[in-house]
Order: structure tokens, then sequence, then C-alpha cells
């Protein structure tokens, strides 16, 4: 294959680079990409179906054509592993197999069977979404990029992988994971979270798409770079492309897609307060807004105050220091201490002045059961203290016989 050369502008300089058989000419007075000379589909397409049909990933979704069970899948794939997705996805749709009966489902049904899968957000809005092609879209799944992008969640990639499946329709579907893919087969620098970069790699996905299989082509594309063009690590020696690898053979492929550096993540230090009396528990629904909105969780000592404070309640409770545990988000790292709380009195309410008030409309804090705590959405990073609090729980004197 010719090499062929392009002057790229990199940081108001410019640079000469190596982009094998597709140029992005570009000038300061027009930076948007020409496709002067690109790797043909007739090329690259075929082999690219031909190994996606012999190795594609055998995904439950994918036994379906039906646009909802497609829709779903790509909302609990969005920032989480395909193998994590498997048996929520079996069991969400077990639980609602069709837009009306999770249009019809309550929020925090939805939440408790999306415990655990995190990104709680995706849930709420695929239920605002669901309820939204019921009562406005008589339950017809929009079958086109605008109309599916009123629906809450869906942007660019979720509508293109939808209608390119279910419709087979010639739209692209490009994100981080075919980004990554695309900028080293083409050797482009390119980064996952640009715009630019994005709507470019989309054009590429556009031209390359076959109009008879343009589902099974985006698919194609995905499982290429979730089994073998790994961000780390990438298996080139498994990969049916190899001869058209302008990144491998210039040895970038570690070096591409660029990356931006990494922001430094904050850690919070956070007391869990759960308390317990007279065989109920106190929990709090979360504002629907924010972190784990619309999830259930125990109460957390207010800012400024101390865990030794917790000494003084001693006369009417008796405090039980659980293991601590640290759970990492995305964007965050929380710390937690966690004390049990069982009431010897009916004065409960005296811990209020040590817990956080939560930032919500009353009426949200509850008394429960054993039976309806375990029954609540929880987020994963109170989980340790909810099963802690079940184990340490005592009997209280209105359970005994």
């Amino acid at each position: 294959m010719q090499q062929v050369y392009e002057t790229v502008l990199h940081g108001g300089g410019y640079a000469r680079q190596i982009i094998g058989r597709k140029v992005l000419m570009r000038t300061e007075k027009d930076r948007q990409p020409q496709l002067v000379h690109t790797l043909q589909p007739s090329e690259i397409v075929p082999v690219w179906l031909n190994w996606f049909d012999q190795t594609g990933r055998a995904l439950p979704w994918r036994l379906s054509k039906d646009p909802y069970a497609i829709w779903v899948s790509e909302i609990m794939l969005q920032q989480t592993q395909v193998q994590t997705v498997i048996p929520y996805y079996m069991n969400f749709m077990s639980r609602f197999p069709s837009v009306h009966a999770l249009a019809e489902a309550q929020e925090t049904s939805v939440l408790k069977m999306w415990e655990g899968l995190g990104y709680y957000k995706r849930a709420r809005q695929l239920l605002k979404a669901a309820r939204l092609v019921v009562n406005q879209y008589g339950g017809q799944i929009p079958d086109t990029v605008d109309g599916l992008k009123t629906l809450p969640g869906i942007g660019e990639y979720t509508a293109g992988a939808i209608l390119s499946i279910a419709w087979k329709k010639a739209i692209p579907a490009v994100d981080g994971n075919v980004i990554r893919v695309f900028s080293r087969l083409t050797g482009t620098p390119w980064t996952g979270s640009d715009a630019k970069d994005r709507r470019e790699a989309t054009q590429l996905g556009g031209r390359w798409l076959p109009p008879d299989r343009p589902g099974d082509f985006n698919e194609a594309v995905m499982d290429l770079g979730a089994t073998v063009c790994l961000p780390r690590g990438p298996h080139c020696q498994d990969c049916p492309l190899t001869s058209f690898w302008v990144a491998l053979r210039e040895q970038r492929i570690v070096d591409l897609p660029l990356r931006k550096a990494r922001k430094t993540v904050p850690v919070d230090q956070l007391v869990v307060l759960i308390l317990h009396h007279q065989g109920l528990w106190r929990v709090t629904r979360r504002p629907d807004h924010g972190l784990l909105g619309g999830l259930f969780s125990f109460d957390w000592l207010a800012e400024g105050s101390s865990p030794t404070q917790l000494k003084q309640l001693e006369n009417d409770y008796s405090v039980i220091h659980l293991p601590d545990c640290t759970h990492r988000f995305t964007h965050r790292i929380w710390k937690l201490s966690g004390y049990l709380l069982e009431s010897k009195s009916k004065a409960a309410d005296q811990i209020d002045t040590l817990c956080k008030l939560p930032e919500q409309e009353s009426g949200q804090r509850m008394w429960v059961s054993d039976e309806e705590l375990c029954s609540l959405p929880f987020p994963t990073a109170l989980e340790p203290y909810r099963q802690a609090a079940l184990a340490h729980r005592p009997v209280s004197s209105a359970e005994i016989p």
C-alpha cells in the first residue's frame, strides 16, 4: 500500500504525518475533513463482515430485531461492560418484556431491577422515554434519528445503533470504542471525547456502511473493538484487518486514539448511620437529581459532626461500628464508615441533630421492615451496609413472643 502524507494543523503549528490511504486535508481556513483518497469499502467491508459472521459474539439481544429489546440493551451498555449487562438485561426483559409493560411500571420497581448496574439516571430516563413512546407515539418506537432523539437518554450513537440493527437503516453508530478502532485503522490522531473528531469518524463510518447489512457492520466494529482492538494490550495477531492498519504499520497502536490527561479523582470521607427502631429501619429516598438519584439510602452523619459524638447517644442507642468500605465511581471515590444504631427507647428522633438533612421534599424519609428494606433499590455503594445491618440486627422487644 502506498504511503500518503498530509500536513495537519497541531496546536498552532503544522506536522507531517503518514495516514495511509485516507487523507484529511486541513488548512487554517477550512479544517473540515475532505476525503480525497480513502480506503475503499469494497476492500475492507467484506473482510470485516466475514470475520463477524464467523466470530461475532452470541449476545441475548442479538437474538431479536425488536427495536425495544435493542433499545434496552444499548441503554444498559452505555459505560457498562457486556458481561455485566447480560444478566441484568435478561432479568429486565423478563420483568418488562415490552415498551407498554415498562411504561406502566413504578419507578421504584425499575430502579430495583437496575440495582447494581450503576448510572441510575439511565433507568429513570428509559422509563420516562417508554411512557413518552406509549403516550405520544401510540406505543410505536420512532424509526428516524430525529424521532429517537426526542426520547430521553438517546443520542446520536444509540439512535444509529437502534436504527441500523432493528430497521437496517444505513446510519453509523460511533462511540468512543468505534473511534478507537477507526483512529488506529486510519492512523488519524482523534480523541474519543472531541466533538469534531467524532463527526469525522461518523463520516468515515457512513462511507463504509454496506447498505444491505448496516447493523451487522456496526456490530462488527463494536465486536472488533471489544475483543481484539482493546484500549490496552490489543490482540493485533487475531485481527482480520492486519494488512490495512496504518497505526500498526507505523507502530502507533498504543498511541491512538489520543488521550486527555486524567483529572484527579476527589475522595469523600462519609459516615453512614443505620437507624433501627422497634424492628424497623429508617431510610431516605434520594432526590431525583444528582448522584444516585431516586435510590434509597440510610442516614448520613451531618457535615461538621464527628463519629465521636455518637458516644453521646449510648444511653438511648446500642452503637455498633460496622466494617469500613470503599466504593469507586467514575468521577469520585467514597470512603465509608458505618454505624448501626439500635434504639433502646422510643425517642429515635434524638439522633436527627447528627443526621444530614435530605435535600428533598418532606415525606421521603420513612421506616421500613426487613422485607421492605431488601425490596427497595439501594446503591451498590451501600449494599455492604444493608447486608451488614441485617446480619447484626438485634431482636427488638416488640418481636419477642
